[in-house]
C-alpha cells in the first residue's frame, strides 16, 4: 500500500519547522512510519501515515 507520511522539523530554522509529506510504499502504517522515521533522522519529527 501506499502511504503519505507528514514529517517536520523538530527544531524550527529562521522560525520555521518546513513540513511536508513522505511518500513510501509499505504492508502496513507502521512500517510506512518507521521507513520514513529511518530515512529522514532525528533532526524530523513523524506524524501518523495515512493511505494516500
Amino acid at each position: 500500500m501506499r502511504f503519505v507520511v507528514p514529517v517536520q522539523l523538530i527544531e524550527p530554522i529562521d522560525g520555521e519547522r518546513y513540513g511536508h509529506g513522505v511518500e513510501v510504499d509499505a504492508e502496513n502504517w507502521a512500517d510506512a512510519m518507521a521507513d520514513v522515521l529511518i530515512a529522514v533522522g532525528s533532526d524530523w519529527e513523524v506524524a501518523e501515515p495515512f493511505r494516500s
